[in-house]
């Protein structure tokens, strides 16, 4: 009897643009991406690692690769998410 393959792993994560300070002329730079809801191992991200998305913040649907440099891909581009309602 063959085995199935487990399901792969999704997430739903929250990608920021890291950028320096203004310089003089009131230019700044992009540093990387850093990404909540992964392990911290793959917290930040770089350039070319992530999809271009319009403004400061983007949420995307992620797969699990062990093969990837990342550890995820990027599946899609997802609409922010409901805030949780949950009691502490």
């Amino acid at each position: 009897m063959a085995r199935t393959p487990a399901p792969r792993l999704t997430r739903i994560c929250c990608v920021r643009r890291m950028m320096t300070l203004p310089d003089h002329t009131g230019d700044a730079r992009l540093l990387c991406f850093t990404i909540d809801g992964l392990a911290r191992r793959t917290r930040f991200a770089e350039i070319g690692q992530v999809p271009e998305f319009e403004g400061e913040v983007a949420w995307f649907e992620m797969e699990q690769r062990n093969k990837t440099r990342l550890g995820y891909v990027f599946v899609r581009q997802v609409a922010e998410p409901a805030p949780s309602k949950q009691w502490y």
